[in-house]
């Protein structure tokens, strides 16, 4: 059997391959993975074919893009013989509509793209159901996602991520860390606003994004301390700066759909490492946190009033507690997993 993963980005800015690679490493079954190298990393990976073209954040100027990236897709998988396809994202479902509708296909899904348009939407609502499988990273997608019975969660982790220790929490440091893509302008403006008024914390981004360079240009204009960017970091430093940090910040604000609904991979990293997650109310990530009690979840407007809730954390007895939440809600993820493995496998053979 012979699998093609076709992928809407550079491999650095989609870890979730990785659940699908796993899977079919362990079935045995080869796989290609075409993918499009927006921001020319050339990245080297074996069994890859890239389409090198520069994309762009802004989604009119993109369009360019994706009719190129069709073509070469066409050209690519014109008599390829693949028995299955995968594909991330609904954009490039919905380009490959012709070509994917009469064969068997599963469709991942990960963010808000253009769901709201009528066409767009008819035509993913007919893919879905053809398509073998969907898999979505957040139940809160189901708020905008056309209907699917074949539908299930994909987290961004594999089995060994589950095994990652604990770390040490230093109860004598005030760090708040923001670790990961840095997007979402507004939100995070809204949020350095009323932290910078936290006596004693420092805050830091830690990566690069859409928005880094104009959030530590917003820090300089209004005389920011207390917030310090530290640029990209490698995969391997990510657990050092878990264990330097107290708490993880994930406030993506609830304007926008995806802020709304995404489920970000901070959230299971920071229950793994055992660093209470500061987020937004009104979000989705906002519920699961007060569901499972894995941070604080605050208005974007009240941030500066969460100094209360962030000491107790601070109490050896409180954090232990906190510990035990991360390990009930990490169980509902592993099951999450195994329920995915179970239904992309049983399509392989």
């Amino acid at each position: 059997m012979n699998v093609c993963l076709i992928g809407s980005s550079s491999l650095r800015y989609m870890p979730f391959i990785r659940c699908y690679e796993e899977v079919l490493q362990a079935s045995g079954v080869s796989y290609d993975i075409v993918y499009w190298d927006r921001f020319g990393l050339d990245e080297e990976k074996e069994n890859s074919i890239a389409f090198h073209r520069p994309g762009t954040a802004r989604k009119a100027a993109l369009i360019p893009g994706y009719l190129g990236y069709r073509r070469f897709l066409k050209n690519r998988l014109h008599g390829a013989r693949y028995d299955l396809y995968v594909v991330f994202s609904a954009q490039i479902a919905v380009l490959l509509f012709g070509f994917l509708i009469d064969k068997r296909f599963v469709v991942d899904v990960r963010d808000y793209t253009y769901e709201g348009f009528l066409p767009f939407r008819l035509a993913l609502s007919a893919l879905f159901k053809r398509a073998m499988l969907v898999c979505i990273s957040s139940s809160g997608y189901l708020e905008w996602l056309p209907k699917s019975g074949k539908r299930v969660i994909s987290h961004n982790l594999i089995e060994t991520d589950l095994g990652a220790a604990p770390l040490p929490f230093d109860f004598s440091k005030k760090v708040m860390s923001y670790i990961g893509a840095i997007s979402y302008y507004d939100a995070n403006v809204k949020f350095i606003s009323q932290v910078r008024r936290l006596e004693g914390f420092e805050v830091r981004y830690i990566g690069k994004g859409e928005c880094e360079a104009s959030l530590e240009q917003y820090c300089r204009c209004e005389g920011v301390g207390n917030v310090k960017f530290f640029g990209q970091f490698t995969p391997e430093q990510k657990r050092q700066h878990y264990l330097d940090a107290n708490f993880v910040v994930g406030c993506f604000g609830s304007e926008t759909v995806n802020g709304r609904c995404t489920m970000p991979n901070r959230l299971y990293e920071s229950c793994l490492y055992r660093r209470p997650i500061i987020v937004n109310k009104g979000t989705f990530l906002g519920e699961m946190v007060d569901k499972y009690g894995l941070g604080i979840s605050v208005e974007q407007d009240r941030v500066a009033d969460m100094e209360p809730e962030l000491s107790r954390f601070y109490d050896p007895g409180y954090y232990e507690a906190y510990g035990r939440r991360c390990e009930r809600y990490l169980a509902t993820v592993k099951a999450d997993l195994a329920t995915f493995q179970q239904a992309f496998g049983s399509l392989l053979y």
